[in-house]
C-alpha cells in the first residue's frame, strides 16, 4: 500500500480496521482506543514508521507508566495513568499500520505477544509494590506476585489450546467443534464480554483508574491477583473438558471409508456442483471478484481472495453481504462479476476424462443432476453446449439455493430418497448442505484441500478427478 496517496481516515478505517479484531469480542475501552488510534496510525504512515518500531515504544511507554503508579503517589499515578493510555492506542496503531503496510509474515508475529508477556509479568507485581508503599502491608505483595503469574499461565494455556486444537489434533482426525462467538448461547456471551471488560488489559483501565485516584491500589491488585487465579483455573478446567470431548471423537476413516464404499452400491442418484467441480471455474471466478472487491472497497486482493474463497458456495451476491454487509456497492459488484464471468469462463469445458466418467456413470444407469449457486441460465447453458445427460438440472434463482430447496427437488422427481443420493462438490458449504440433508457427500479437492475439508468433518471422503469416483464405485461393483 502507497505510503504517498494521501488517505482519507475514512479509507483508513476501511484497510486498517475492517479485518482487524471483531468488534463482539473487544472491550468498550478497545472500541473507543479504536476510535482515535486511526489517527496516529495516520500521521505514523507519513513519518515512515514500522510496526516494530510503534510495539517497543508503545512497550516502553508502558513500562514507565506503570512504574509511575507504582509509586503509589497521587500525581506520578495520574500521569503514568494516562502513559498507559498512550501504550493502549499505540498497541491498536502497530496492528493497523501492519495491515496498510500489507504484511503477511515476519518477526512482528513473534514481537507484539512477547512484548505484551513482558509488559504483563511485571505489571501486576509493580503495582503490588505500589499498593505495599501506599499500606506498608509486605503481604499485599503476595497479590501482586499471583497476578502477574496467573495472567502469563493464563496466555499460556490460551496459546498452546489454541496450538493443539489448529495444528495437532486435526492430523489424528480429531477436531474442536466448540461454537464460533456469533453462535454461542446469550450466557456465554455474557460472560465473555464481562471478563473484556473488566480482566483484559482496556479492560482494567477504568478499575485502575479508580484505584490511582482514591489511593487505592491495594484493593486494585487483590481483586486482580485471586481474580487471575480464578480465571486460570476456570480456564485450565474448561480446556480439559473440551479435550477430553475431542479425544472421544475418535474416527477411524478407514472404516468410514469402507461403510460409504459399501453405501454407494446402493446409491441411484449422483448430484454434482457444477463450478469447481464439473468445470474449473473457481480460480477465474476468485480473481474476478477479489479484483472487484479490491477496486470498490480498497481491500488488499490477498484478503479478498480469501474472503471470497471462505464463502464460496453461495450465490456471490450474498458472499458480498456477509464480507460487506450493507455495503452501497454490493448490488454493483454482484452486477459486473456476473458479466464478467461468463465472458472468461464460456470457453471453458469438462475435460475429456471426466466428460468420460460422466457419461459411463450414466450408461451404468445413475441418474445424474447437478445443483449449482450459479443462475439457472448459465448452468442450463452449460448443460445444453456439453450435450451429458444430466436429467435434473438446477441453478440459483430467488427463492430456490443450493441446499435443502435443490435436493428436495431433485430427490422428488428421481423418486429416490436421500439414502440413495449422492452429492460431489467443492467447498465446505457444499459438504455442510449435503450434511444437513443428509446425503453422503465427497469433496473435490481443489477449491479447498483435503485438510481443510477433515478439519471440518474428519471422515469426508475426498477425491482429486472424477475418475477416483468412477475407481471408487467400479470396486464397488467388483
Amino acid at each position: 500500500m502507497s505510503s504517498k496517496k494521501k488517505y482519507t481516515i475514512k479509507e483508513l478505517r476501511e484497510i486498517c480496521q475492517r479485518t482487524g479484531p471483531s468488534k463482539q469480542t473487544q472491550s468498550v475501552f478497545g472500541l473507543t482506543v479504536r476510535m482515535v488510534s486511526i489517527y496516529f496510525t495516520k500521521l505514523f504512515i507519513k513519518l515512515g514508521a514500522t510496526p516494530n518500531h510503534i510495539t517497543v515504544s508503545g512497550t516502553i511507554i508502558y513500562l514507565v507508566g506503570t512504574g509511575l503508579i507504582a509509586t503509589g503517589q497521587f500525581a506520578y499515578g495520574l500521569v503514568g495513568f494516562a502513559l498507559l493510555i498512550l501504550s493502549t492506542i499505540l498497541d491498536a496503531c502497530d496492528g493497523e499500520l501492519f495491515r496498510f503496510r500489507g504484511y503477511r509474515e515476519g518477526y512482528g508475529f513473534y514481537v507484539e505477544p512477547t512484548t505484551h508477556d513482558i509488559m504483563y509479568g511485571l505489571q501486576f507485581t509493580l503495582f503490588g509494590y505500589g499498593a505495599f508503599l501506599q499500606t506498608g502491608q509486605l503481604w499485599i505483595l503476595f497479590f501482586g506476585v499471583a497476578g502477574s503469574t496467573f495472567k502469563l499461565l493464563f496466555r499460556l494455556h490460551e496459546a498452546r489450546f489454541f496450538f493443539n486444537v489448529t495444528q495437532v489434533l486435526p492430523k489424528s482426525k480429531h477436531v474442536d467443534k466448540t461454537k464460533h462467538f456469533p453462535e454461542q448461547s446469550r450466557l456465554t456471551k455474557l460472560i465473555y464480554r464481562a471478563y473484556r471488560n473488566t480482566a483484559t488489559s482496556t479492560g482494567m483501565l477504568l478499575p485502575l483508574l479508580i484505584a490511582v485516584i482514591f489511593q487505592r491500589l491495594d484493593i486494585f491488585v487483590i481483586i486482580y491477583g485471586s481474580g487471575y487465579v480464578l480465571l486460570w483455573a476456570g480456564l485450565l478446567s474448561r480446556q480439559i473438558w473440551r479435550f477430553r470431548k475431542i479425544i472421544r471423537q475418535v474416527y477411524d476413516y478407514t472404516a468410514y471409508v469402507q461403510t460409504l464404499r459399501a453405501r454407494l452400491r446402493h446409491k441411484k442418484l449422483i448430484i454434482f456442483d457444477l463450478d469447481g467441480t464439473l468445470v474449473d471455474t473457481m480460480g477465474i471466478f476468485t480473481e474476478i471478484a477479489s479484483y472487484l472487491m479490491a477496486w470498490k472497497y480498497g481491500v488488499l486482493r490477498l484478503e479478498a481472495r480469501k474472503g471470497y474463497i471462505r464463502t464460496s458456495g453461495i450465490p456471490f451476491f450474498q458472499q458480498l453481504e456477509e464480507l460487506f454487509p450493507g455495503r452501497k456497492h454490493n448490488q454493483s459488484i454482484s452486477d459486473i462479476f456476473e458479466e464478467r464471468k461468463i465472458a472468461a469462463t464460456d470457453h471453458l469445458e469438462i475435460t475429456p476424462e471426466e466428460r468420460q466418467v460422466v457419461e459411463l456413470l450414466y450408461r451404468r444407469g445413475y441418474t445424474l443432476a447437478i445443483s449449482s449457486n450459479n443462475y439457472t441460465e448459465n448452468v442450463e447453458r452449460f448443460v445444453q453446449f456439453s450435450g451429458l445427460p444430466f436429467a435434473h438440472v438446477c441453478g440459483y434463482h430467488k427463492g430456490f439455493a443450493k441446499g435443502e430447496e435443490h435436493f428436495s427437488y431433485i430427490l422428488e422427481r428421481a423418486g429416490v430418497s436421500q439414502d440413495e443420493a449422492l452429492f460431489v462438490g467443492d467447498t465446505l458449504s457444499d459438504m455442510r448442505k449435503a450434511r444437513a440433508a443428509g446425503i453422503d457427500f465427497i469433496g473435490k479437492v481443489g477449491t479447498f484441500t483435503r485438510d481443510e475439508f477433515e478439519a471440518e468433518y474428519p471422515n469426508v471422503v475426498t477425491i482429486h478427478s472424477l475418475t477416483e469416483l468412477r475407481d471408487m464405485l467400479d470396486s464397488d461393483n467388483k
